[in-house]
């Protein structure tokens, strides 16, 4: 009697406990911040233009500072302009990144790693690959990239209180040859994120990039910027 007094006690608990466990609430504050990134993104998806600031520091502190617009096209993707002509490291990386937050871009599920008393800091699949050209035979980007996603750590940080994506971040522990020729010493960028406005969708605040590592063993490759993103309103 006693034993089944037990049993019936451990499962009401159970659904208590699985509530609580740390776990299950960082998947939860996960998939609500998600969640959130959809509705609010919807409601720009009907091709009004979003205009905003964006000013870039290389690492002697010059800056430059330009203003764009961005839309949702009918198939729900990013439309920048005017263009600019891409960095050093943008034409050397695919970031996979976009100044709109993109929700399809992350998974259904996020592994905890740690957490803070404000955060819950999950590891999800690293999605930057390098950019190669096909057309070249002598060179197998599936190996390449397979190398470089292998070798870099994505985390997510997502906030405990009304959950909403904080930074992303993706590096590498060591240093790493994603061929033969080349080594990458270190490799680090940090999107932050935060709320176009009030109630709006959630966009890239800041990006900072740092990449550094040898070609051919006498080539130095140095890349490094921070972009920032401000102002955002609707012009249409």
């Amino acid at each position: 009697m006693f034993r089944l007094v037990v049993i019936a006690l451990g499962l009401l608990f159970f659904p208590f406990a699985n509530a609580q466990n740390p776990e299950h609430l960082a998947q939860e504050a996960y998939l609500q911040a998600l969640k959130h990134i959809v509705q609010a993104r919807s409601a720009i998806s009907d091709g009004r233009s979003i205009a905003f600031v964006e000013i870039s520091e290389n690492r002697t502190g010059s800056q430059k500072t330009k203003q764009r617009q961005l839309r949702l096209n009918e198939h729900g993707n990013e439309v920048l302009y005017p263009k600019v002509k891409p960095s050093d490291e943008d034409e050397l990386i695919n970031w996979q990144s976009s100044i709109m937050v993109e929700p399809n871009r992350f998974p259904k599920q996020a592994k905890l790693i740690r957490e803070t008393k404000s955060t819950w800091i999950l590891s999800i699949p690293t999605t930057v690959s390098a950019k190669i050209d096909e057309s070249n035979q002598e060179v197998d980007s599936s190996k390449i990239n397979k190398r470089i996603q292998s070798s870099l750590v994505t985390e997510l940080t997502v906030s405990k209180q009304s959950p909403r994506f904080l930074a992303l971040k993706v590096f590498a522990k060591k240093p790493f040859n994603p061929e033969a020729m080349v080594k990458v010493h270190e490799f680090i960028v940090r999107f932050e994120f935060a709320e176009a406005w009030s109630g709006g969708p959630l966009i890239t605040r800041t990006v900072s990039k740092v990449l550094t590592g040898s070609y051919a063993f006498f080539i130095d490759i140095e890349a490094f910027s921070i972009t920032r993103y401000e102002q955002f309103q609707i012009v249409n």
